[in-house]
């Protein structure tokens, strides 16, 4: 985090990465409510061209079909977790939503942490092939 706070400590960090660095390196950044993009801030444009960087975004998903989304994942984990897992009622889930500002990652983390019941370290595991494409 104090990294990012300083831009100019940022690149030289990235600078070093992509000398020594064997994989890719993919920083995932979400917009605010108000759609200000933190990239530019945290990726000026001459660094961005100087390490290659390249800027991937995607359209946020409508709340109507994150609500279907969400709805389908909750009821499919709820019958797998043998209890430990509990659906969230409308009203939670359209919070979710509304939180996630189309971000479909987002909303699946809440949701995953928003529907344990408890009993220790169980995790969901959410087939998004299955629930967004089925």
């Amino acid at each position: 985090r104090g990294v990012f706070s300083f831009p100019p400590l940022c690149g030289h960090v990235i600078r070093r990465f992509v000398k020594t660095g064997r994989c890719p390196l993919i920083f995932i950044i979400s917009d605010s409510l108000s759609g200000d993009s933190n990239s530019r801030l945290l990726f000026p444009k001459d660094i961005q061209d100087e390490l290659n960087i390249c800027n991937i975004s995607f359209n946020p998903v409508a709340p109507t079909s994150m609500m279907k989304v969400l709805s389908r994942l909750a009821s499919q984990e709820a019958s797998r977790s043998g209890g430990k897992v509990c659906i969230p009622d409308k009203a939670s889930l359209e919070l979710l939503c509304s939180g996630s500002s189309g971000d479909i990652r987002s909303a699946i983390n809440s949701l995953q942490f928003s529907s344990l019941t408890g009993g220790g370290d169980q995790t969901l595991n959410m087939d998004l092939q299955t629930v967004c494409f089925s």
